[in-house]
């Protein structure tokens, strides 16, 4: 056992074992750690904003483009108003906010959700390679997305339908596909959880204790 020297690795491992300790309960040691965490995201991310984005807003406003003061006062006054006469005004420029992030955005996700999606679905259900042969990785890949794609859309058409037994049996694949990715997702998210999970404690060993297993 080699225990590291370094201030740094020590209070590390000192915040670690304090997320650790919520495993047991939710101890003060857990809820101090916590409160760490959520200032230190915070001050980290304001700071962040405040000289990448507001400041040279600011600058750019000052000579001489004083539309960029719009969205600004836009954004403080969210922070300013509050429940009282003038509370009614925060409409403004929330909706202000919402309406130029939905137009900037709308395009970008349309794009990337929608039409690349479609177009991956629209591909040859038979693909052959450059020997004239059927190349039966890629074959099988195109038939399993179009079928995807296409029980899954008529399984929602399935609850408006439910009496049509030929609407409602493609709807079943279509869950058993909607299934399939849910517990996919679910399961990477936890596999995800587990390495990070993983990684603290080969941090302790290896890096604060100096115990190493390899």
């Amino acid at each position: 056992m080699n225990i590291n020297s370094d201030i740094g690795v020590w209070i590390a491992a000192l915040l670690t074992l304090g997320v650790f300790s919520a495993l047991y309960k939710e101890t003060a040691l857990f809820r101090f750690v916590e409160s760490v965490f959520i200032g230190v995201s915070a001050g980290y991310f304001f700071c962040i904003w405040f000289f990448s984005v507001i400041s040279p807003a600011i600058s750019d406003g000052v000579e001489g483009e004083w539309h960029i003061f719009i969205p600004i006062i836009t954004g403080i006054l969210i922070l300013v108003l509050r429940e009282n006469r003038f509370s009614r005004f925060l409409t403004v420029p929330a909706s202000l906010l919402a309406a130029v992030f939905i137009a900037l955005n709308f395009i970008i996700y349309f794009r990337a959700y929608i039409v690349d999606m479609v177009l991956s679905s629209v591909q040859p259900l038979v693909v052959f390679d450059d020997k004239g042969g059927v190349n039966w990785g890629l074959t099988i890949n195109s038939i399993v997305s179009v079928t995807g794609t296409v029980s899954v859309l008529i399984f929602f058409a399935a609850r408006r339908y439910p009496d049509v037994k030929m609407i409602r049996g493609y709807g079943e694949i279509g869950r058993f596909y909607l299934l399939v990715a849910i517990g996919t997702s679910l399961g990477y998210t936890l596999f995800s959880r587990i390495l990070i999970f993983a990684g603290r404690f080969d941090f302790l060993f290896s890096e604060w204790l100096g115990i190493r297993f390899y």
